[in-house]
C-alpha cells in the first residue's frame, strides 16, 4: 500500500495466496513475481498511468493469465484503462479458465475503450461463475459509449456459467441500463442479477427504471432480479 517511489516489485514465494496493490503501480508484475499459488488479486490505483508502453501492458496482462491458481481478480477503473488504450486480449487461457470465478471492475461509463476491453476480457474467461461491477457515470453519454453498448456483437461469446451478477453505484443511466440489458442476453446459466443503488431516485424514475429493467428479455429463464 501507498509504496511510492517503488519501481518494482519483486515476490518470489510458493506459498503467496493473496496479493493486494493498492495506491502502488507496478506493470510489469510478471517479470517479478514468482507465486503460482497466487489464488486472490487486487490490483487498484487512483493514479493516472502514465506514458505506459505496449509492453507493459502485455507483461501485466501475462501475470493475470499465467496465474494457474487464481481464483478471484479486481482490477479498478486506473488499470482497465492502462489495458484498454491498447487492446491486448489473449484468445487462449488454458490455465485461468479452469480457475477464476469470481471477478471485479470498476468500470467508468463515459470512457468507450475500459467498457469495450471490459466486456472482451470477460468473455475470456469460461467458468466465470460471479462478476462484480462497480459503475462510474458523470452522466454525460458519449454518442459513441451509446452505440456501443446498443450494438447486439459486443458479446461474441455468452458467459455459460455465470450465476451471479452484482452492479454496484448504480444511478440509472442509460449507459447502465444498456450494460445492464447486455449482461441479461449473455447469461445463459444467470440466477441472479442484483442491482445497488447509489442513491435515492423520486417515486417516478424509481418507477421508469423497474419498468424498463423488467422488461430486458433475458437468456436465462431463471434469472431472478434483486434491485435494492
Amino acid at each position: 500500500m501507498y509504496c511510492n517511489g517503488i519501481e518494482f516489485l519483486n515476490i518470489i514465494s510458493s506459498q503467496l495466496n493473496y496479493l493486494f496493490i493498492v495506491e502502488s503501480q507496478y506493470r510489469e508484475l510478471y517479470r517479478f513475481i514468482n507465486s503460482t499459488s497466487l489464488s486472490v488479486v487486487s490490483l487498484s490505483s487512483s493514479k493516472v498511468l502514465e506514458n505506459p508502453k505496449q509492453d507493459e501492458r502485455s507483461t501485466l496482462l501475462k501475470f493475470i493469465f499465467d496465474l494457474p491458481m487464481l481464483s478471484e481478480l479486481y482490477l479498478d477503473t486506473f488499470y482497465l484503462k492502462f489495458l484498454g488504450e491498447a487492446p491486448i486480449v489473449p484468445t487462449r487461457a488454458p490455465n485461468i479458465r479452469n480457475c477464476l470465478r469470481h471477478i471485479m471492475l470498476s468500470i467508468d461509463l463515459t470512457d468507450l475503450a475500459q467498457i469495450s476491453y471490459a466486456l472482451l476480457f470477460i468473455q475470456c474467461f469460461f467458468n466465470l461463475q460471479m462478476l462484480q461491477i462497480w459503475v462510474h457515470d458523470t452522466c454525460n453519454s458519449a454518442e459513441d459509449v451509446l452505440n456501443y453498448l446498443e450494438a447486439p456483437h459486443n458479446f461474441g461469446r455468452p458467459l455459460p456459467n455465470l450465476k451471479q451478477i452484482v452492479i454496484r453505484w448504480f444511478n440509472g443511466s442509460k449507459p447502465e441500463l444498456l450494460l445492464i440489458k447486455l449482461l441479461f442476453a449473455a447469461t445463459p446459466s444467470l440466477v441472479r442479477m442484483s442491482i445497488k443503488k447509489e442513491r435515492n431516485f423520486s417515486s417516478i424514475q424509481e418507477r421508469n427504471i423497474t419498468t424498463e429493467l423488467m422488461r430486458y428479455p433475458r437468456a436465462s429463464p431463471k434469472a431472478e432480479l434483486i434491485y435494492l
